[in-house]
């Protein structure tokens, strides 16, 4: 498997992953069937906590604070994008999946979809 090719299916496994997990976490908190099991196993306990933190909110600051360079910041940040690139032309390596022709490169990549807002985003 290309790298490129390697890094949208761990991103996509990640994607299934966290997904997953944000279900489990609502489902403890609002005592669903998850919770019903208890809280514990053999191996883990889970715990619930409430946790407070004071947040700065912009927008009750006065506008000579917010003018100042002397309060802001610039940061830089690597940003790396992966995107899907037009599957290849029709040809007979191509297998019928969900009702449509897909290359068989793409089969092995779930999560992916041919809609741009599939694109997956990397913040460092």
């Amino acid at each position: 498997m290309h790298p490129v090719d390697e890094f949208a299916a761990l991103k996509s496994e990640i994607r299934r992953l966290e997904a997953r997990a944000a279900a489990l976490r609502i489902d403890f908190l609002e005592g669903g069937p998850a919770a019903r099991g208890g809280l514990r196993s053999e191996r883990h306990e889970l715990m619930v906590r409430e946790e407070f933190r004071r947040t700065l909110v912009p927008d009750r600051l006065p506008i000579r604070i917010l003018d100042d360079p002397h309060f802001w910041d610039t940061r830089v940040a690597a940003v790396v994008t992966i995107r899907r690139l037009t599957p290849e032309p029709v040809t007979r390596s191509r297998r019928l999946q969900r009702g449509r022709a897909v290359p068989n490169w793409q089969a092995d990549l779930p999560g992916l979809s041919e809609a741009d807002d599939d694109d997956i985003v990397l913040v460092e």
